[in-house]
């Protein structure tokens, strides 16, 4: 088993939504509207969304596991925190949705709260292919999902975080994220079996913590996030596309075939990046010659930057700039 992630795709659904279901089995008579809810949140960018691909396996075989977060408004937000609501959060996703309610923000909508003070990110499923992967492979998987969810989410600022998670193993692992219950749904009354899938609300209010400027639990997902502070170099969201996929190992060829350019085009944006940060720091990339040649110092240059953005994820926020740059 290799793991590997990326972003998911609305052709992705047609495998990630069955493997989401089986831990989901609330959802199980509604697969058809969770996918056609989903393929909208994909279409409309207000998501982030993470496919886990085992590169030991077939390609048509490759996904292990899929998680899809979106940008909840505030409405709907509200009615996944009242403390008098029913379970199942991702069933009233579908009921707002086939009622046609929105569920999320829209393009405008979250520049502005990205400009501001942030959005609301929602855990709308995910879900690991445990017919094919032991449990030994299963916690590995999961682990994964985590680590790729959380290396996306970063470059976003979070006003808050909602996610609603089943059975005390679940909800003790989050909670050393840094997240906290918001919503136990009476477990104390559940019988020792129904506490195995016994679901809870839990989530983290980014904004309260910043505004206190003093995280709760430092040490955490949570606590590096509020931590986080405020980007210097102002890319655009043209520059934003390219770093995002650099950021995730992808070459200048993947990225053109991604976002259908050309590959000159890519190394344009690039240009364009390295000016970018020369005209806020100008000794960033200052180097020494080296043996390799122009060659050498490029991919040097790279280097730098993408480590930069692995220490500054904030860079990757979007902005009032960015969201000039696709107007």
């Amino acid at each position: 088993m290799y793991l590997t992630y990326r972003l998911a795709q609305v052709k992705d659904l047609s495998v990630g939504i069955p493997i989401a279901v089986e831990r989901l089995t609330h959802l199980g008579d509604c697969r058809s509207e969770i996918q056609a809810l989903s393929t909208e949140l994909i279409d409309s960018g207000m998501v982030v969304t993470v496919i886990i691909e085992d590169r030991d396996q077939d390609p048509d075989k490759r996904m292990a596991a899929i998680a899809i977060i979106f940008c909840a408004n505030e409405e709907f937000a509200a009615f996944v925190k009242d403390p008098g609501r029913k379970p199942f959060l991702a069933r009233h996703a579908v009921d707002w949705w086939k009622k046609k309610r929105s569920i999320s923000v829209s393009l405008e909508e979250f520049y502005r709260e990205q400009s501001l003070e942030g959005s609301i990110f929602t855990c709308l499923l995910w879900g690991v292919d445990r017919q094919r992967y032991d449990h030994k492979e299963f916690l590995k998987i999961r682990e994964q999902v985590s680590v790729a969810a959380q290396a996306l989410g970063v470059t976003y600022r979070m006003k808050e975080y909602l996610e609603e998670t089943y059975g005390q193993e679940e909800l003790t692992r989050l909670l050393t994220f840094g997240f906290v219950v918001y919503n136990d749904f009476d477990a104390a009354a559940a019988s020792k079996e129904d506490q195995e899938r016994h679901p809870y609300l839990i989530g983290a209010d980014f904004l309260a913590q910043r505004r206190a400027d003093k995280p709760d639990r430092p040490e955490t997902f949570v606590g590096k996030h509020v931590m986080l502070s405020r980007p210097r170099f102002g890319f655009t969201f043209r520059e934003q596309e390219v770093l995002r996929r650099a950021l995730q190992g992808n070459s200048d060829e993947e990225i053109a075939e991604a976002l259908g350019l050309t590959v000159i085009a890519i190394k344009n944006r690039w240009q364009g990046i390295y000016d970018r940060v020369r005209d806020v720091d100008a000794d960033l990339f200052a180097e020494p010659e080296d043996e390799e040649g122009g060659g050498g110092r490029a991919k040097q240059r790279r280097r730098m930057l993408i480590q930069l953005l692995r220490e500054h994820p904030e860079e990757l926020w979007p902005n009032a700039k960015a969201k000039a740059s696709i107007q």
